[in-house]
Parts: structure tokens; sequence; C-alpha cells
């Protein structure tokens, strides 16, 4: 799927600060993000240079599903819509697992996507290309409280 934008999303579901209230646009795009990736569909978005658009909060739906983002001019938007749709993917519902020793743990994750006492960090990563992709996480050794309660020898 390729969501198009030249401004802000002004009205309806998921407009930035009308309307809604209670949930906010961020957490809005990522839920939107999720259910795709969870059917197996891709989001990539298109976004004109020079309009209002919130690429911030909408590019959580394209992080969720392996989609692309691209900030284009308007004389430049063909060529991308035409890139978009021409993505070849080699994996769906794509998870992606990283475990530390059991005396490490993972810092400023969301507690869901953490296991094992915060030493198992999972993450979905929706759709894949052959486009590398990196994210980046911190860790830190366990505090010397939760080191006791595992009776390490």
């Amino acid at each position: 799927m390729v969501v198009a934008t030249d401004g802000a999303a002004n009205v309806g579901l998921g407009s930035f600060g009308y309307g809604r209230g209670s949930e906010s646009e961020d957490a809005y795009y990522k839920k939107l993000g999720e259910l795709a990736a969870e059917k197996g569909v891709t989001i990539s978005l298109i976004a004109v240079v020079g309009g209002e658009c919130n690429i911030q909060a909408l590019s959580t739906m394209c992080e969720r599903t392996g989609g692309l983002v691209h900030n284009v001019k308007a004389n430049e938007f063909l060529e991308s819509m035409t890139e978009s749709l021409n993505e070849k993917f080699i994996a769906s519902h794509l998870t992606v697992s990283i475990q530390l020793p059991r005396v490490l743990k993972f810092r400023n994750e969301d507690s869901s996507s953490l296991s094992l006492g915060g030493s198992r960090f999972t993450r979905k990563m929706g759709n894949a290309n052959n486009e590398p992709v990196s994210f980046y996480f911190e860790y830190e050794l366990k505090s010397v409280k939760e080191l006791l309660e595992m009776n390490l020898d």
C-alpha cells in the first residue's frame, strides 16, 4: 500500500490535533502499522516536500511493515510512486529477537517487547526487502538486587 500526502491530516481518523483527542496520532499510526504487518501488508509513504506532513507519526506505519518513506518534490512524485509499487519483498511477518547474557538487560525499550527478565528483546519488523535495515538498542548490567535474586555462582 502506498500512502501519498501533500499536507497534514486534518479531518477524521488519524487527524493531527483534531477530533480524536484521547488517542495520540503516534499511537494511532503505530496501531495501523501493527495491523497491516499482521496481515502481511507493507505501507510506504510518499510525502511532498513543503507540505505540513507529520512524517514522524506517519512513518511509524512504514517502520512496522517494512515500507519505505519518500520525501519528494512535487515533480518527483510519479517516479517515487513507480519505485514504491515496483518494490520486491523477500519475507513477510519478520520478527527479530536478540538475547543478551542473563546478567544484562535492555534499556529504554517497551516492556511488552522484553522477556527473560529484560534480557530478550523481540520486535516485529513486518515485511522485508533486500535493503539493509538498522535498529539500535541500549543495554546495561542488571542491578545488584536483580543479580542477587538470580542466584549466580
